[in-house]
């Protein structure tokens, strides 16, 4: 590898171009990030949740949920192919299957350069939980908090516990990193921006940075078509949304928080502008998208996303697809039926056509990732793939 060329990215970063190139100069690669849904199940009622809609109004049936013994062999299998990257998410709430993700952390943790993040609503872990989690050398734990006191976020949440519980999760987690002097998880707030919260983010960070929380990850409301109607009360109206911004401005300015947030500040400017809610202010992505892409005779390249050459998504009825807000994965591959290995080598060049095709759009148009996988195609892919 060019160190002249890479030394302002780290490892991860290289390591996923160096397998996207591989691809485009039509060798095939090992994933570098695997997605794993344990359950769409929840303890929690959420009011912009998807997931939360579909449980409540269609009568979803979770008797499908792939075992303990399948995650297990997932996670084995994941380690064999050299996935780096892991997150452990879903529809639901990861740790109502406490147990299968724990072993899941466990097997995974065993090679040392891989990194897992699991994202949680934070109210199924006691105290033991916690330090589990940080013996376990779990990289990151991203807890979702979505309203910037109690009131709201108890309110989103449809639970009058969830805030609490939340905050003495943090509290448990710091106090066993420094009790056992490590470093990780990397705490993170993360959060959904909407029209009852939005005037409180700089009065919280202050409060939350100081109880442990190491990074914040800001996102817009991603309006789905069958929750619409009853987002009427959260979304946020363009002069909200400009408020906001300024309210980001005033917080870089004043310095509220350290210096490793303040990036990710900058980040969700751009996503908020770009992504879910531009429905409301009038912004058309598909001219945005249609300007970004870049004109080369490279497929891959061209592809409204990348992800189906670098990532995998397994739901927790074993469906595999590439992304979550796509949402359940492809009926025809299923982990049931066959290796991690075969889906991807193989089952996946389905998943792949498709995107090149533009198969996916109206689903992507919901994204705010998309415009990420841009950027890594202003890396120079095609001129930084001949020094792999």
């Amino acid at each position: 590898m060019n160190e002249q060329i890479y030394n302002n990215t780290d490892s991860y970063s290289n390591l996923k171009l160096e397998r996207l190139c591989k691809w485009q100069k039509e060798e095939k690669a090992d994933p570098f990030s695997i997605t794993v849904f344990p359950t769409n199940r929840c303890n929690l009622n959420c009011i912009f949740c998807e997931g939360a809609y579909e449980r409540k109004y269609k009568n979803t049936s979770f008797n499908s949920e792939i075992s303990d013994e399948l995650i297990e062999r997932i996670c084995e299998e994941g380690v064999n192919l050299h996935i780096k990257e892991w997150e452990i998410s879903g529809g639901g709430e990861p740790f109502i299957r406490k147990h299968a993700v724990m072993n899941m952390i466990k097997i995974i943790k065993k090679v040392n350069d891989t990194k897992v993040k699991i994202i949680t609503n934070g109210t199924l872990l006691n105290k033991i939980d916690a330090r589990n989690l940080v013996l376990l050398n779990l990289d990151d734990l991203f807890i979702s908090i979505d309203g910037f006191d109690k009131k709201t976020h108890d309110y989103v949440r449809d639970d009058k516990t969830s805030f609490s519980k939340c905050i003495k999760l943090i509290e448990n987690i710091s106090y066993f990193k420094k009790k056992f002097k490590i470093k990780s998880p990397q705490i993170t707030m993360n959060s959904i921006i909407h029209a009852k919260n939005y005037k409180k983010l700089s009065s919280f960070l202050p409060f939350i940075v100081k109880k442990g929380v190491n990074n914040v990850e800001l996102h817009p409301l991603i309006i789905f078509k069958e929750t619409f109607k009853y987002l009427d009360k959260v979304m946020m109206k363009e002069q909200e949304i400009k408020a906001f911004l300024n309210i980001l401005n005033a917080i870089e300015k004043n310095k509220l928080v350290s210096k490793n947030i303040i990036p990710k500040l900058d980040t969700f400017r751009k996503r908020i502008c770009l992504s879910s809610n531009n429905q409301r202010i009038g912004v058309n992505i598909e001219k945005i998208r249609t300007r970004s892409r870049i004109k080369t005779n490279d497929n891959m390249l061209d592809a409204y996303c990348l992800r189906p050459w670098f990532e995998i998504l397994i739901d927790s009825d074993g469906k595999c697809g590439f992304c979550g807000v796509i949402g359940s994965g492809d009926e025809s591959i299923n982990i049931r039926n066959y290796s991690l290995r075969e889906i991807w080598f193989e089952k996946y060049d389905i998943l792949r056509k498709a995107m090149l095709i533009g198969g996916y759009k109206q689903q992507c148009s919901k994204c705010e990732k998309i415009i990420n996988n841009h950027e890594l195609k202003n890396t120079g892919m095609d001129t930084k793939s001949k020094h792999f």
